[in-house]
């Protein structure tokens, strides 16, 4: 009797542990088949906001001026064009938020998990106030930097800030459906005019957002340096102008999110002629060798302390430049005491001013 029970003690035993393997596999399926799901979300998301970054202007451009004349919608066209004109100042004026932001927040947020991106703050007690933020270096996307904005990262690490990018205009402003979608993002125009009107806003928190390294930053994007381009002082002046304080931010990974496969023969060819190009190669979407998405590489915002501006009316060259050395050096010693921390690769740091 007793070897009867054990016998049935060591089936049930047995085939207990056999539902708990296969529980577990199944457990492994589903949360292999969600990580597969959400990782196709976040890959869906990043492709979305590169697209629309670089390719849907082109797109809106052969819609409304060339496959539309040639309907019977072609009065749509006339229509765009007399909207383009009477609506003309507004995103020097701040632009308009629309529904478009809280439509998006879903797909910034992925992105935002697709590197991931992550915001860290020297001062996390920033004033409330009017500030300029510049962002470097520009990247090849600039993904990273807007999912860190409107993806709830840099809301979250100070809240109450309302972020105002600057773009050009003929990049975003020129076509009927892209300049809706930047104004309803919260893009601004990158006239000086525009900068001005979000400062001098009587609402507190206004931040605009610069990347005042621009197109020299994405074609010096290094493995092998930290290439910042700090050349422009225009900022400077309009900080002087404004009396708003200059805060420096640091995107650490931005670098290493595409690869330059013929970066000698680009750098060859720059000293050859002095023209100077950047091919990048990213991801695709099923495969991980080549494509135009970037890598998923980890990407740190550091966000450091305000260099304080004082007002003047009438800055002079002498101003502008003591300003903007104050500037550099501040980028200086937030790159030195980060990059130890959130740099795969401690990089040696070069500043071209």
């Amino acid at each position: 009797m007793s070897d009867l029970v054990q016998s049935s003690l060591a089936v049930w035993g047995s085939d207990t542990m056999e539902g708990q393997k296969t529980g577990a596999r199944c457990d492994a399926d589903r949360d292999f088949k969600k990580t597969l799901w959400v990782r196709a979300k976040e890959v869906a998301s990043i492709a979305f906001v590169h697209l629309h970054l670089y390719w849907m202007n082109g797109l809106d451009f052969v819609l409304f001026y060339c496959i539309v004349p040639m309907t019977r919608f072609w009065w749509a066209v006339g229509i765009a064009l007399v909207w383009l004109y009477f609506d003309r100042s507004t995103p020097s004026k701040g632009g308009r938020r629309m529904w478009v932001l809280r439509l998006l927040l879903p797909v910034f947020r992925r992105v935002q998990s697709y590197y991931p991106v992550k915001v860290v703050g020297r001062d996390w007690r920033l004033p409330l106030e009017n500030h300029i933020l510049d962002i470097h270096p520009h990247g090849v996307t600039m993904g990273a930097a807007a999912a860190a904005l409107y993806g709830g990262g840099m809301h979250a690490a100070f809240p109450g800030f309302d972020f105002k990018v600057v773009v050009w205009d003929p990049i975003c402003f020129t076509l009927p459906v892209a300049r809706e979608i930047a104004m309803g993002i919260g893009f601004v125009s990158k006239r000086e005019c525009s900068i001005r009107h979000v400062l001098q806003t009587p609402e507190r928190g206004k931040t605009v957002v610069l990347f005042s390294g621009d197109y020299r930053e994405v074609i010096n994007l290094r493995t092998d340096v930290f290439y910042i381009g700090l050349q422009r002082r225009g900022f400077c002046r309009v900080a002087l102008l404004e009396g708003a304080p200059l805060i420096p931010a640091i995107m650490f990974g931005e670098n290493l999110a595409y690869r330059q496969p013929i970066i000698r023969l680009t750098d060859w060819i720059y000293r050859k002629t002095g023209w100077r190009f950047s091919l990048t190669l990213g991801r695709g979407f099923f495969q991980k060798r080549w494509g135009i998405l970037p890598l998923r590489v980890p990407h740190t915002l550091v966000v450091g302390s305000p260099v304080e501006v004082q007002k003047t009316v009438e800055p002079t060259r002498t101003q502008v430049e003591a300003l903007h050395g104050r500037y550099v050096k501040a980028v200086r010693a937030l790159y030195k005491e980060y990059s130890p921390k959130y740099s795969t690769v401690h990089l040696p740091l070069f500043i071209a001013t």
